[in-house]
């Protein structure tokens, strides 16, 4: 892979991120305060998106620097996964909105892993088991009933957006790499200039990342068209 291929991917990856990240969160924020086009949630969910995103991809550009392939790909499977939540998120609210809920879901499976180790460790968990289910009543009231840690999985979103096998080979692939199995060990400390894999798996991330902020940015022009710094690119 030419250097010139990797270069120009990581010189794409500095025009988004972070000014173009910060710029759509500033349009949203600025536009969405007197008109409330997008319920709070919804605003604070691209919001979130667009954060973790400008810190992945700036992250990727870090780890790519120090030619860390076991950091570097844990990124790009993670930017991967978050332009599919993008996506499925902006297809329809009842989706968005079942992320969102995913949050109390994800607690609720937190407590039940954090309930089980004092268990095994003979540690009293009464207080976990009463947060668990005063937790249950609050998410009861927001109309999650009854809770559960039953949160979407990315592979059934993928499914949804009707990529459900290409997700599943994908992640394969990441995860050899991602997770410390037997190939990462022996490709982690490879002399930089035989691991392909980083230039590989650079372009796959810096197109994850910018796909995915294109979609939040689209998002909001559709609701907000008049020209903003967002119209520029």
């Amino acid at each position: 892979m030419t250097d010139n291929l990797t270069e120009g991917a990581v010189a794409k990856l500095g025009v988004f991120y972070p000014s173009r990240a910060e710029s759509v969160m500033h349009v949203l924020a600025l536009r969405n305060n007197p008109a409330k086009l997008i319920p709070e949630w919804r605003e604070t969910q691209l919001l979130s998106f667009a954060e973790l995103l400008n810190t992945f991809a700036l992250d990727l550009k870090r780890s790519y620097e120090e030619k860390r392939i076991v950091t570097l790909t844990w990124l790009v499977r993670s930017l991967y996964e978050l332009s599919i939540w993008v996506r499925y998120c902006n297809r329809a609210e009842a989706n968005a909105r079942r992320f969102s809920d995913d949050s109390m879901r994800d607690f609720y499976g937190y407590c039940k892993g954090l309930q089980t180790i004092l268990i095994k460790r003979g540690i009293d968990e009464k207080h976990i088991t009463k947060l668990m289910e005063n937790f249950s009543g609050f998410a009861k009231l927001k109309g999650v009933a009854p809770l559960a840690d039953d949160y979407l999985r990315v592979s059934e979103a993928a499914t949804a957006l009707g990529e459900g096998r290409e997700y599943a080979a994908q992640n394969k692939i990441y995860s050899k790499l991602a997770h410390p199995t037997s190939f990462a060990l022996s490709v982690a400390f490879a002399h930089p200039g035989e691991n392909s894999y980083l230039d590989i798996f650079l372009l796959d991330g810096v197109q994850y990342a910018i796909d995915a902020l294109v979609g939040i940015r689209d998002f909001v022009v559709i609701l907000y068209p008049e020209p903003s710094s967002l119209s520029l690119w």
